[in-house]
């Protein structure tokens, strides 16, 4: 039962995807359907604690500065996974 619970979650949180990808520039949806079909998980993740979401890698200070000053047009990616970074700086 456990199991199929969180297949239910999986299917309700992907039924928003497309939208979601809708609404990217269209070199960033290229690039992070590039990143999703390679690491076949997530292929954008926050930073948490100072460290990549996807690969729990700790991020040197140069890269989250970096971070900080991206754009929606040109988001930063983890040097270690190549998982987008989104959310707050």
């Amino acid at each position: 039962a456990g199991q199929s619970q969180i297949d239910d979650k999986i299917e309700q949180t992907l039924v928003h995807r497309p939208a979601a990808m809708s609404e990217l520039p269209p070199n960033v949806a290229e690039q992070y359907q590039r990143i999703l079909v390679r690491v076949q998980d997530v292929a954008a993740v926050e930073v948490v604690d100072g460290k990549c979401g996807g690969c729990k890698i700790a991020v040197v200070a140069l890269d989250l500065g970096r971070w900080k000053s991206s754009t929606a047009e040109s988001p930063m990616s983890c040097p270690e996974c190549s998982r987008l970074w989104v959310g707050p700086a």
